[in-house]
């Protein structure tokens, strides 16, 4: 057994592929040039993220989350909504296209208030709603929805989990497995922790949705382009199901 999960030459790895994600999760980053922040329309498709929580939480384990501490069992099989974000084609994006302020009483509408809870937490705690804030300034302000249809859209876009990340839970599975549950390797793009490190565990996945030009409504799925496949970080044959800390979160022999 080992104390910790990833070896230095794993962590200078990682580092350099932080940095090229880091651009989508600041909002500096590739074509920022090009982003028009005065069009909430000028954009081709979403980018739709789920996150594995179980991964999460074991990354900021020292954190006395409440969800971390105590998950909902939902969590411990399921990935959960991170965004929905603009994308466009050349693999820029807009962010935050304008000031409109993130108001809390939108997670109290139907369709929204029985359902964000589960299908999108805050593991922080559901009293904090940075993160809800967070994703409303930076990316639903771009998508020209009001802030109750842009929540129902991301919602109604969530990807059902596949049965063999469950039943991993705590162990592996092959890459070619659950690529081929999600429907194949231009359908999903596995984002995992330890890059060039013999165990990965699976921390996000990203899906395509297309747009309906007249709406700015989620379309459906669709297949992602190169520039969106890219940003997969999941190489191993086989990929790690973290349990959640109180679980004996998983650490693997390299």
């Amino acid at each position: 057994m080992i104390t910790g999960r990833f070896g230095w030459s794993s962590i200078v790895c990682l580092v350099l592929w932080v940095s090229s994600c880091k651009a989508r999760l600041q909002g500096t980053g590739t074509g920022s040039t090009s982003r028009d922040t005065d069009s909430s329309f000028d954009f081709d498709f979403y980018v739709l993220a789920m996150s594995y929580q179980p991964e999460f939480c074991y990354k900021h384990r020292s954190s006395d989350w409440h969800g971390c501490e105590h998950p909902d069992d939902f969590w411990k099989a399921d990935l959960t909504l991170h965004g929905l974000w603009p994308e466009r084609k050349d693999g820029s994006w807009p962010s935050t296209c304008s000031n409109e302020q993130f108001d809390d009483d939108t997670l109290k509408l139907p369709g929204i208030a029985e359902r964000i809870y589960h299908d999108w937490p805050n593991v922080r705690g559901n009293d904090d709603d940075s993160f809800w804030s967070h994703e409303w300034s930076k990316h639903g302000t771009c998508s020209g929805l009001s802030q109750g249809d842009y929540f129902r859209a991301a919602l109604d876009s969530f990807v059902p989990t596949p049965a063999i990340v469950g039943e991993a839970y705590g162990a592996t599975l092959s890459r070619s497995d659950l690529l081929e549950a999600y429907g194949g390797s231009e359908q999903v793009v596995l984002v995992c922790d330890g890059k060039s490190s013999n165990t990965q565990y699976l921390t996000e996945l990203r899906f395509c949705v297309g747009m309906d030009a007249g709406t700015s409504k989620p379309s459906g799925r669709i297949d992602c382009p190169s520039v969106v496949l890219s940003e997969g970080s999941c190489f191993s044959d086989r990929i790690a199901i973290t349990k959640f800390p109180g679980d004996d979160a998983l650490i693997l022999e390299k």
